[in-house]
């Protein structure tokens, strides 16, 4: 190894000057973890420091065991190095400061990648893509750009053929960004972040402040990038110093005047990300551009980080800090840019600015090519076959910190507090609470809420216990009101000679209103009553009862029944406010087999006759307990033998078919006519089976009552 065509000689002053910018370089470690960390929220921030830590202890063991060698290792036709791999630098004190050097390049390349793919990729699996780029991608663009540095063999066949990337925008950010780009497109958004209806959701860091440190940090590192690249403590590093601040803040105040520009307001992340694009942009040609050149480098660079951005969202591209904008699009403009402005006496190549222009984008395109195209097989390879990339949906939910590393924070305790709490239902007792921190305020004000939402069931429960009590009482009574009802309906009908009774009596509640009763004399007449109190449940049953009552005191009324039907109105007429009452009453002589009926607001009487003949009688007449003297008829014909007569309440013309039709009188006489044949003991089991057939899955929606008088 020599120094010779690296300018870097046994000087002490040199080889310190590019061990303090290594460490500047390391340095930018520490801010790409407070940048990452900050823009992610708190359930993963854990994880974003471990692996930025672990990150380059992998890159430097690999970096000497492999990459060094694969990079600046004696050239095979300019393609790869073949030598220098586990190099002992005893007594080699210059290319000892130069392998340190850029072993911070490549883990610098390597760390990108951390901050895309946040949030969402598995620890072992982010160390697989850490060994990709450090142990195959990194090194082997490195040589074509760089190769020949440390020996006298041919240099890289793009350093050959004039591409300069004097810091690395193409070599280390462009790199990173091509294989963060290959990652996000393999494992996808995160959970949340893009929206159905193609809208998306900006997921906000834990913690601004420190990402802003972070960029301080990476701002201080980044003078050491570019000024340890010289490798010499020369009048040039003070050319490369000024160029690249001026590339900073022209980027930073190019992407926030663009930032407010689209979006109306001061957005907190855009001038960080333009400060970084416009530093990526610059690092290609810090070395061999004025200091007009360096601010427009810098601020298109910044610039391009606003669209950048809003494509990938186009897109829907998840990437979590804007890694792919700053690093790869930014990287690219600053190597095209070393073409457009660098000075040709600076960069020494004997190219036209046209050739160098052409180079240029040869090198972006190959390493582009090189650098996706190998990561992205690699990674999908091994996503595929060996082990996912991407934690599962629960684990990424709970946050990497717990689900990766089992490492806890004080709000992760807390969330865990109120998860358990949430899924369990116990409430019980508080969550702990640590005093003197944020977390600790959040959480002794939910244990306030707890408090009262404890206080708050509990009277839930006295009131619920008390109301469960009564509701039982309630069920009781009614249970005891339905048996007194039984009592006074009777549910057999008596036996009569020349024809047969039959009856059906359903209650919606457990009392209703619907009620029938029998008066009988010595001569073997019956009178038949069915009626029908409006409303349901308790009023209603009350009604019924009191008309029940009033019945039993007209008794010597039977066999006019007219007369029965004005003596049942006079008993409730003014008792019942705004209530009514609707009946049929029919008396039955059974030596002429002549019915005498009178109507008081009820459906009439339905007569089924042999040979499916079906026809509902006449008759109408004024509800009960209405006025005080309402408008009653009476009608009377004789029964054949052979004939029913079935008298009903309107809970059967109530009845609803499941596309909401409603039970007429047509439909009605249609299911009587398929029934006039069927003997009477099946009359009453045939009728209620039509009924639910008509229903089909529904229910009664009113007391339902028939009773059928067959002539024999």
């Amino acid at each position: 190894m020599t120094g010779r065509e690296l300018g870097l000689g046994q000087d002490n002053l040199d080889i310190a000057w590019v061990l303090l910018c290594a460490g500047l370089v390391l340095m930018m470690q520490a801010g790409f973890l407070c940048v990452e960390s900050g823009l992610t929220r708190a359930k993963n921030s854990i994880n974003v420091a471990i692996k930025n830590v672990v990150d380059f202890a992998l890159t430097t063991f690999i970096f000497w065991l492999l990459s060094f060698g694969l990079m600046f290792g004696d050239s095979l036709a300019g393609w790869v190095g073949t030598g220098n791999f586990m190099p002992d630098f005893q007594g080699r004190a210059p290319q000892a400061a130069f392998f340190l050097f850029q072993l911070m390049f490549c883990g610098t390349a390597a760390t990108i990648v951390s901050g895309a793919v946040a949030e969402r990729m598995r620890f072992g699996s982010y160390l697989i893509s850490t060994a990709i780029i450090g142990g195959l991608v990194y090194p082997l663009v490195g040589h074509w750009a760089w190769g020949g540095v440390l020996s006298d063999t041919a240099p890289g066949w793009l350093r050959q053929a004039g591409f300069v990337d004097f810091a690395g925008s193409t070599v280390v950010h462009s790199v990173g960004g091509w294989v963060a780009l290959a990652a996000l497109l393999i494992i996808g958004p995160r959970r949340g972040r893009f929206l159905p209806d193609g809208s998306s959701r900006k997921v906000t860091g834990s913690n601004l402040t420190i990402t802003m440190l972070g960029a301080i940090l990476l701002w201080i590192g980044w003078l050491g990038f570019n000024g340890g690249s010289n490798f010499t403590f020369d009048a040039r590093v003070a050319l490369i110093s000024i160029n690249t601040v001026l590339g900073l803040g022209a980027g930073l105040l190019g992407a926030l005047f663009i930032g407010r520009l689209v979006n109306g307001y001061a957005e907190a992340t855009l001038p960080l990300n333009g400060s970084l694009g416009g530093l990526v942009a610059i690092t290609a040609g810090c070395h061999a551009v004025g200091q007009a050149e360096a601010l427009v480098i810098g601020l298109v660079g910044g610039v391009l980080v606003v669209p950048a951005e809003r494509l990938l969202e186009r897109l829907r591209i998840d990437d979590a800090v804007g890694a792919v904008p700053v690093h790869l699009v930014a990287g690219i403009w600053g190597t095209l840019a070393v073409g457009l402005f660098g000075h040709a006496d600076m960069l020494g190549t004997g190219l036209s600015r046209g050739e160098l222009i052409g180079v240029q984008l040869k090198g972006v395109l190959v390493t582009g090519l090189y650098a996706f195209t190998v990561s992205y097989i690699l990674l999908y390879l091994i996503h595929r076959f060996i082990t996912p990339l991407r934690i599962d949906p629960d684990d990424e939910m709970r946050g990497l910190n717990v689900s990766e590393h089992r490492a806890t924070t004080e709000l992760i305790d807390l969330f865990q507090a109120m998860d358990y709490q949430k899924r369990t239902g116990d409430i019980s007792y508080d969550v702990t609470v640590e005093p003197f921190t944020e977390v600790g305020q959040i959480a002794e004000r939910y244990n306030l809420v707890l408090e009262r939402v404890r206080k708050t069931l509990a009277e839930k429960d006295d009131a619920l216990y008390r109301l469960e009590k009564a509701h039982a009482e309630i069920q009781r009574d009614l249970e005891m009101a339905r048996t007194i009802q039984r009592q006074l309906i009777p549910l057999r009908p008596p036996e009569l000679e020349g024809a047969q009774l039959v009856s059906e009596y359903i209650a919606l509640e457990q009392v209703g209103g619907d009620f029938i009763d029998y008066l009988t004399d010595e001569e073997g007449n019956i009178g038949v009553l069915i009626a029908d109190a409006s409303g349901h449940g308790v009023p209603a049953a009350l009604l019924a009862a009191m008309a029940k009552m009033a019945i039993d005191g007209i008794r010597d009324r039977m066999h006019q029944p007219d007369r029965l039907l004005l003596g049942l109105n006079e008993a409730l007429y003014g008792k019942t406010r705004d209530h009514f009452v609707t009946a049929c009453y029919c008396v039955f002589e059974s030596a002429t087999r002549r019915i005498r009926y009178s109507i008081g607001g009820h459906p009439p009487p339905f007569l089924l006759r042999p040979g499916h003949t079906v026809r509902q009688l006449e008759g109408r007449g004024s509800l009960l307990g209405i006025v005080p003297q309402p408008r009653l008829g009476e009608w009377q014909f004789d029964l054949e033998p052979g004939d029913r007569l079935l008298f009903l309440t309107d809970g059967i013309l109530e009845c609803r078919a499941p596309d909401g039709t409603n039970m007429d009188e047509s439909r009605l006489k249609v299911i009587l006519a398929e029934l006039s044949e069927h003997p009477a003991a099946d009359l009453t089991s045939g009728f209620m089976k039509k009924l639910a057939e008509f229903m089909g899955a529904g229910s009664f929606e009113d007391d339902v009552s028939f009773v059928a008088l067959y002539a024999t």
